[in-house]
């Protein structure tokens, strides 16, 4: 599938962004899952052995029952927070331009203008 980008311009910057398809769905799903497994793995030092596992079980099942595939409410609610929305600006900018840093997406997100020609570019309003 050939994905045609759309022209931003932003901060004197032209960016080529291009649809929320299903690449950029997947791998905002996937980043969804990690950042998931990490915040348990940041509590491993604070719980007990069992909670540790407990959480941990709770995890894959979460993931096997697709808790996070896109569409679900943990992904929307994820997806409309600001660094989900951010994350996911991101995602569109470097299909195109590899080296764009995610603090351009941030203040993207923080320009309502940017944020407005973003969302009209992508083709959907995230969520």
């Amino acid at each position: 599938m050939t994905t045609t980008p759309k022209t931003i311009t932003f901060e004197g910057k032209d960016y080529r962004v291009g649809p929320i398809d299903d690449e950029v769905k997947a791998l905002f799903v996937q980043h969804l899952k990690r950042a998931a497994l990490l915040e348990i793995r940041k509590v491993d030092n604070l719980a007990t052995e069992a909670e540790y596992h407990a959480l941990l079980a709770g995890w894959r099942h979460d993931v096997a029952a697709g808790e996070f595939e896109w569409g679900q409410p943990t992904c929307v609610r994820a997806v409309l927070s600001p660094s989900g929305a951010q994350y996911l600006c991101h995602l569109t900018l470097v299909r195109f331009d590899a080296m764009i840093p995610q603090s351009v997406a941030a203040r993207m997100y923080e320009s309502e203008a940017a944020w407005t020609a973003w969302t009209s570019a992508v083709g959907e309003v995230p969520a």
